[in-house]
């Protein structure tokens, strides 16, 4: 009886110190949504054009669609093609267009909020 009772207050007194050593710290966000200019024309654009138009413009072949405009994005935007491919964690676009968390984070609030054009 006196081993049940040691293995269980070992347990017992496992589990406790196990979990008062977890860290409970909180990440600051990596951008401040309600600081931005979030519009396509305004602080996205920059870099969609960067991170996309290497492969997703009219003159190149490397993609099979353009995403030189606005309205050739909203489509990608409207069918959840846009979320699933760019902003969906490992999102194999983001990574390809070479897009730092940062980014991922600014064009994330400018989803998140409607993808306002202007």
């Amino acid at each position: 009886m006196n081993k049940i009772a040691l293995v269980l207050s070992c347990l017992f007194f496992g589990t406790l110190i196990f979990n008062a050593c977890t860290d409970d710290t909180v990440e600051p966000p990596l951008v401040d949504c309600s600081t931005l200019e979030n519009t396509y024309n305004g602080e996205v654009s920059s870099i969609l054009n960067t991170s996309c138009n290497n492969c997703h413009t009219a003159n190149s072949s490397a993609a099979p669609f353009a995403l030189d405009t606005y309205l050739e994005y909203e489509v990608y935007l409207d069918n959840g093609v846009f979320f699933d491919e760019v902003l969906e964690v490992g999102g194999r676009m983001a990574a390809w267009g070479g897009m730092t968390e940062e980014e991922i984070e600014i064009v994330r609030c400018w989803y998140d909020q409607g993808y306002p054009e202007n």
